[in-house]
This record gives structure tokens, C-alpha cells and sequence, in this order.
């Protein structure tokens, strides 16, 4: 399974497109979205993640590899949100996840 930078990275690529025009493509279509190269680089390198909102608004809005790309991303998104590690103190004082 891709990870959300190789995701992000695979689909500009796949499309010929500079982070500067990756961004805009993202955004064309979303008023009053705006996504800047330097977001899309943070992406790429795996220093942010995409906020949930703007790419559930990118699934939603469009019919083509944006919204596919999208929804990969959702996916690892939820995922994450969704794997809580759980910490407790055992009678042995010794920490472990349950």
C-alpha cells in the first residue's frame, strides 16, 4: 500500500504537472480553495498531510484521477484515525498496548 507522499507524488507525475500546477488543478474547481506548491511540496516529503475536508471536497468535485487520488488518500486518512494505540499500565508497572 502507497503512502499519502508517494500517492500525491505518483499522480502529479503521472499528469506532467509542476506542484505549482498540481495545486492549481486541485483547486479549479473549489471556490475560494487555495493550495500553493509549497502545501503540495510538504505533501510530498511527508512534513504535513492534506487536511480531510479539502480532499473530501476534491472527491466530490470532480469525475477524473483527482477525485480517484482523493479517495486513496480518504482511505489512509481513515485509516489512521481509526487505529488508536491504547496504553495501560499492567500489575507489573510495565506499560503495554492493548
Amino acid at each position: 500500500m502507497q503512502s499519502i507522499p508517494e500517492i500525491i507524488k505518483n499522480y502529479r507525475k503521472q499528469n506532467h504537472l509542476t506542484q505549482e500546477a498540481f495545486a492549481t488543478q486541485l483547486t479549479d474547481g473549489l471556490p475560494g480553495a487555495t493550495l500553493g506548491k509549497q502545501a503540495v511540496n510538504l505533501w510530498e516529503r511527508g512534513k504535513t498531510k492534506p487536511n480531510y475536508g479539502f480532499m473530501l471536497a476534491v472527491e466530490l468535485t470532480y469525475n477524473d484521477w483527482r477525485s480517484e487520488m482523493a479517495a486513496l488518500i480518504i482511505n489512509l486518512l481513515n485509516s489512521k484515525l481509526t487505529q488508536r494505540s491504547v496504553v495501560a499500565k499492567g500489575a507489573d508497572g510495565v506499560l503495554k498496548h492493548l
